[in-house]
């Protein structure tokens, strides 16, 4: 059962002709252009992005017993303790598809589509694991320079997104984070659930 719903999210999205974004997306996002000075302090916060059958489709391929995921040391460009441990997959980095196997990226097109992605940088999933208690992680800049970046949540737990001026963004199934990617920022883990589930697109 577990293969036919892996192998199935690429097409689920090839199906539905991306010009009908309803079945994908349920808010669109408010754009603007970021300016040149860096960073850009406006955070976006949009609850209930995407349809209810969409965030199904990626739960069950995140969540397979089945799919990959690969210990990272680093946050940012700095290693952490043992004591922030968490998974990383990547889907796209360095202007490569770097996943084909549950074909992931067919199945975010939609998602790029409806964030008005013009050149794509980075796209991948993170899994915070939980340790017993909230940990966070060290601020760090996703890039120096201004880029847009945007969050989406998974699953329902008690960790978060902070922000250099106190700002803390909670982790609710299905929200979508809009934020300038130089802006400093920290990710937490979780501790009311097994994990703490994240999509992270950095992107022009």
């Amino acid at each position: 059962m577990s293969i036919t719903n892996r192998n199935s999210f690429g097409s689920y999205a090839a199906a539905n002709p991306t010009e009908e974004l309803d079945i994908f997306i349920n808010n669109k996002p408010n754009f603007r252009e970021l300016p040149l000075e860096s960073p850009h302090r406006d955070i976006e916060v949009i609850d209930n992005f995407l349809t209810p059958n969409y965030v199904k489709k990626l739960q069950s391929v995140f969540f397979d017993l089945d799919f990959n995921w690969h210990y990272s040391p680093f946050v940012g460009e700095r290693v952490m303790t043992d004591r922030g441990l968490y998974f990383i997959h990547n889907i796209y980095e360095s202007f490569r598809i770097t996943e084909d196997k549950f074909d992931l990226w067919n199945g975010f097109l939609p998602i790029l589509q409806a964030l008005e992605v013009h050149s794509i940088m980075r796209l991948r999933a993170l899994l915070y694991v939980n340790q017993g208690e909230i940990i966070e992680h060290e601020m760090h800049q996703d890039r120096e320079y201004p880029h847009k970046t945007a969050l989406i949540y998974l699953n329902d737990n008690n960790g978060y997104t902070g922000f250099e001026d106190g700002t803390k963004v909670e982790s609710v199934c299905n929200r979508l984070v809009l934020f300038d990617g130089s802006m400093k920022h920290h990710s937490t883990t979780c501790s009311d659930a097994k994990e703490r589930l994240v999509i992270s697109i950095n992107y022009f």
